[in-house]
């Protein structure tokens, strides 16, 4: 019989039990026999009266033969100690943008340190070329509804978020991110800035004025307008132009933004803007355009007649006077602004015939 010892030099023994097991080769069968010992430390073991990691053990009739042995000890590990630590990645997906397009930035926070999980946010820092940008996709990174909540990261893990915005239109040569990623709960910190260059299409506009005479609504020659007071305002960012028409009635602007742009003309009182009159335009970056404006002919000559396919004469009963007005019009030729008409006041057959019982309406 064969006893196996415990473990010696300050071994110890864990909750659950690991079996080791113990080969013993009979010297006279030459036969292996295989035995178990309960609850051991896993490692390597070695005979503690001869530190060899065989055990020789001579076997005597209705004896009991021991052997004692032990785990050799293995590297000191020290106890891990807290770190609060993460690491930002931050990119765009183009390294320029147009002023009218939009900005799409991913940031990755990866906690890379040791210990128990921690709180990661978000601070952002507030520059003039920060990106315009719905703040809430940031998620539990910047928990503006809920300051006491917000995301726990253990070591190892990670969160990303995606963010999509605009340059600032005032800002025409930078957008930018920045902010901080804070960990934990001493104050550490990880900066975050991501900047992207920004450029903008310009184009040519030219403002033609001109008097449509004929008004046939085009620009004929002998039509134009000269030292007619002109705005342009738009664009990305917003630009406003003043000026005059030139001998030929018209107004040039070069190299201004690309955009949505509106025109007025502060003409003079001999001329009206006709009532279809579109003020928007936009301008592209890939050359210029021309606005034409025609303004409809002198007020002096502006003529207007009300008029219907027949007579029409209408009666009409008033309590205060008892006296009735009638009307009549007819067309000699299209209207293109108002007139006014004044009927003539007429007596009512009522009071035509006072002692009459009944009254009749004409």
């Amino acid at each position: 019989m064969i006893t196996v010892g415990a473990p010696a030099l300050g071994a110890r023994n864990h909750d659950h039990h690991d079996h080791h097991t113990v080969r013993v080769t009979d010297g006279d069968t030459r036969r292996d026999h295989d035995d178990r010992a309960a609850g051991g430390v896993l490692g390597e073991y070695r005979d503690q009266a001869t530190g060899d990691g065989w055990f020789t053990v001579d076997v005597v009739a209705d004896t009991t033969a021991r052997v004692v042995f032990a785990v050799v000890p293995g590297p000191e590990v020290a106890e891990p100690v807290e770190v609060d630590r993460v690491e930002v990645t931050a990119s765009s997906d183009r390294a320029a943008y147009d002023i009218a397009g939009l900005v799409t930035a991913r940031v990755k926070v990866a906690d890379t340190g040791v210990g128990p999980r921690v709180p990661v946010r978000f601070a952002p820092d507030w520059v003039p070329s920060t990106m315009i940008y719905d703040y809430t996709r940031w998620g539990p990174l910047y928990p503006t509804s809920n300051p006491t909540g917000g995301l726990y990261l253990w070591a190892g893990e990670s969160y990303e978020v995606t963010l999509v915005g605009e340059p600032r239109p005032w800002v025409g040569d930078l957008v930018s991110l920045k902010g901080r990623i804070t960990v934990g709960t001493r104050g550490e910190s990880v900066p975050l800035d991501l900047s992207a260059a920004v450029s903008q299409a310009v184009g040519d506009v030219a403002v033609l004025v001109y008097g449509d005479v004929n008004a046939n609504g085009a620009f004929d020659p002998g039509e134009a307008l000269p030292d007619q007071a002109v705005t342009v305002e738009g664009g990305l960012p917003t630009t406003l132009h003043r000026g005059d028409t030139d001998a030929a009635g018209r107004y040039r602007i070069e190299d201004t933004p690309a955009g949505n742009y509106r025109v007025r003309v502060w003409h003079s009182s001999r001329w009206a803007l006709p009532i279809d009159f579109y003020d928007r335009f936009t301008l592209t970056g890939d050359g210029g355009t021309t606005v034409e404006v025609g303004l409809v002919r002198p007020e002096d000559a502006l003529t207007a007649v009300i008029a219907w396919d027949k007579l029409l004469a209408r009666t009409v009963a008033l309590p205060s006077d008892g006296c009735a007005r009638t009307g009549t019009a007819t067309r000699s030729s299209p209207a293109r602004s108002r007139s006014r008409w004044w009927p003539r006041p007429r007596r009512s057959w009522r009071s035509a015939h006072p002692g009459r019982a009944s009254a009749a309406s004409t």
